[in-house]
């Protein structure tokens, strides 16, 4: 399990070769997610693209997926979805997997959504979920290199 990891570490062993296992979930339901998240896998990914989850369950889950160890991705509407990207990050998610990347201006556009100024166009509001443990400037400040982009 990848409880102690930060996002850069993780993304530093996928680099590596490093299996990390997880599994989608398309339940809305924040006892299931912290549930599979104390089960041993290293990372879940809430499909918000397909589930029925609103932003009042999914901040749940993320809550439930941080409690139970696992890093949480959370399947956005695409790479022009900025609300739930921003969403997504600002209740606490590890990070997003952003689907129909076609292009590289596609690819750009999407990451740029996950990195703060002057890296990118992420927009800073305080207080968020993603900020509990580490309060603005902690969290911020190490954002960039911390959030997971995965582009499919």
């Amino acid at each position: 399990m990848s409880e102690a990891l930060t996002g850069a570490a993780f993304k530093q062993q996928l680099r590596q070769g490093v299996p990390k296992i997880g599994i989608f979930l398309n339940s809305h339901s924040p006892t299931v997610a912290e549930q599979l998240a104390h089960s041993g896998y290293d990372w879940l990914l809430v499909d918000t693209q397909h589930g029925p989850m609103g932003y009042e369950s999914l901040s749940g889950m993320l809550a439930g997926i941080a409690n139970g160890g696992a890093k949480s991705l959370v399947r956005v509407g695409g790479f022009s979805d900025r609300a739930g990207i921003q969403q997504a990050l600002d209740m606490g998610g590890d990070g997003v997997l952003v689907p129909y990347i076609n292009t590289a201006d596609e690819a750009r556009q999407a990451v740029s959504c996950c990195r703060y100024p002057t890296a990118g166009t992420r927009s800073v509001y305080f207080p968020q979920r993603s900020m509990n443990r580490a309060g603005l400037l902690g969290y911020a400040g190490a954002a960039n290199a911390n959030t997971i982009v995965a582009l499919q």
